[in-house]
């Protein structure tokens, strides 16, 4: 067991939902250099798209926030964000650099 990632664990589990929210927006939005309004807007650009689907992924799985809750906060559908969260396992199982990044940016949040 990695005993070092611990104080970075116990300081994340303490954080409010919304400390939670907005550190997870702020990190991936840093690792994959879109800006807030990209995210927020209707662009379909792979990058973007794929931002808010790491996003998804981490708000459901670090925050355990509700799918309902995740979509208000991302402007989206429900059910958006339960295909965003299928679609970026699918995605770390079939490509395993994606898998790299998303370990990576996970890293930086828990810090």
């Amino acid at each position: 067991m990695n005993y070092w990632i611990i104080p970075a664990l116990v300081k994340f589990e303490t954080m409010s939902k919304e400390k939670k929210t907005e550190l997870i927006i702020e990190k991936v939005l840093y690792c994959t250099n879109i800006t807030e309004e990209e995210l927020m807007s209707k662009c379909r650009k792979l990058e973007i798209v794929r931002a808010r689907q790491l996003i998804s992924y981490f708000l459901y799985n670090l925050a355990e926030m509700g799918v309902t809750k995740i979509g208000d906060r991302l402007k989206k559908h429900h059910s958006t964000v339960l295909y965003a969260k299928s679609k970026i396992q699918d995605y770390m199982f079939t490509e395993p650099e994606f898998k790299k990044f998303v370990l990576e940016v996970e890293k930086k949040i828990m810090e």
